[in-house]
């Protein structure tokens, strides 16, 4: 228990248990004079005692562990609460702390807990490198203790000692999130921002280097962070929900190539990577990893599912239902950003089929600016009634500039749109499905 933990306990609202002091007491002067208590009862009543007395949950005063210190000379338990006594003062005092706590290790020398409290004691006088000495053996006695590895990388730290303090928060660390966060955190601080630190503290897990790619990322660091994670093993093996926040890092920091090629790598794709993802709809699309995929969302005027029995080529498609509701707009329903050269030509296409669509003025299939939402282009109106599969397509220039975009990529949204030419039209009704989407470069400008 650290010394702040033990001051809390102290300030609760526990009530002396004065009977057990009492009992304690007078069984020990009763076994220690008497001569009846001897050999095997007498070393189990004692160690009993000892216990009962040395257990921090009890809350014990100074002067019942002074006397049964006095019968037990032998119990380093009793010696350690004495120590702990002494810390827990106002203004403590760290010279009979540190007696109490010598003492405890001298007792039992191969309880790493008492040298962890004795390293405490022993910085807290100056004497840093007591305190190493003290934490390194409770080191040595007990290496599965996170806690002892912990206790040494940030006294290192406090000592100067950053590169010696690698080998301990990485054992330290272990699963545990919170003291991954602080360790990289003060690594990073106290090496003045170096990612070499930070890499050094991080376990040898696939979890942990994709934690280091997050926080990277938060710092502006994205080449190491993309480093790192490219690094992180085969992406079609790393976790989905943590590779999707590294996703959605690089998304809002811009990077949206870098961004792609991760999320492609991870679905195992190859170098045959087509602009438009899925645009025959035969693959599910995962709900929370669809960062380039597909984002189908129903509204008030449509609702969009997928049909698995019906498609131009393959067995699905997408059906949207018209749900007749007046002065129908749709922005949202559709959509999926799709990165193209700035500058270059290219040819959008995709084919529809109809049922009792009644429409005023028929949807578009549009391509749209993925920062400013401005259409870029827009194909003809879907006509109404009921029509077998058509091919629609329109050709474009993507955008030279995109708000401050990398000029290598422009981020564009291809997606159905319908904006009413005024206030008030007649609601739509029927069936649009849509299938086999593509995007391909066409020759010139």
């Amino acid at each position: 228990m650290s010394l702040s933990s033990k001051r809390d306990f102290k300030m609760q609202s526990f009530c002396v248990d004065k009977k057990l002091e009492r009992t304690a007491l007078r069984v020990l002067i009763v076994l220690t004079f008497a001569g009846a208590a001897t050999g095997l009862v007498y070393a189990a009543a004692t160690n009993l005692i000892a216990g009962s007395l040395a257990d921090p949950r009890k809350e014990i005063s100074r002067d019942a562990l002074t006397e049964a210190a006095r019968y037990l000379p032998g119990s380093s338990g009793i010696q350690s609460r004495l120590a702990d006594t002494y810390l827990l003062e106002a203004e403590p005092d760290l010279n009979s702390a540190q007696k109490h706590a010598e003492n405890a290790v001298r007792l039992s020398p191969f309880n790493y807990a008492f040298r962890q409290q004795l390293a405490l004691v022993q910085e807290m006088q100056g004497d840093r490198a007591a305190a190493e000495e003290s934490l390194r053996a409770a080191v040595r006695l007990s290496s599965s203790n996170l806690e002892s590895h912990w206790r040494l990388a940030n006294l290192l730290v406090r000592s100067g000692k950053l590169s010696e303090s690698y080998d301990e928060f990485r054992p330290a660390i272990g699963s545990n999130k919170n003291r991954f966060n602080s360790a990289i955190d003060l690594a990073w601080r106290a090496s003045g921002g170096s990612v070499a630190a930070v890499e050094a503290v991080t376990p040898e897990t696939t979890e942990s280097k994709l934690a280091l790619a997050k926080f990277l990322l938060n710092q502006s660091r994205f080449d190491d962070a993309i480093r790192i994670v490219g690094a992180s093993g085969n992406a079609a093996q790393l976790p989905r929900g943590e590779l999707g926040s590294v996703i959605n890092a690089l998304i809002a920091a811009g990077l949206h190539e870098a961004a792609r090629s991760l999320w492609l790598a991870s679905l195992g794709a190859g170098s045959d990577r087509p602009i438009i993802w899925n645009g025959g709809f035969e693959s599910s699309i995962e709900r929370n990893f669809s960062q380039f995929d597909w984002t189908l969302t129903s509204s008030e005027f449509a609702r969009v599912t997928i049909d698995q029995h019906r498609g131009h080529t393959g067995a699905m498609s997408l059906r949207i239902d018209f749900t007749g509701r007046d002065t129908t707009r749709l922005a949202g329903e559709l959509r999926q950003p799709v990165l193209v050269r700035p500058g270059a030509a290219y040819i959008l296409e995709c084919w529809v089929k109809t049922q009792s669509l009644i429409a005023p003025e028929g949807p578009q299939i549009a391509v749209i600016d993925g920062r400013s939402s401005t259409v870029v282009a827009a194909t003809e109106k879907i006509e109404e009634g009921s029509n077998d599969w058509r091919r629609v397509s329109i050709r474009f220039i993507a955008p030279q500039q995109m708000n401050g975009q990398s000029a290598s990529c422009a981020l564009l949204n291809v997606g159905l749109r319908r904006e009413p030419r005024y206030s008030y039209d007649e609601p739509m009704r029927g069936t649009i499905w849509l299938d086999d989407f593509a995007i391909r470069e066409a020759d010139g400008r």
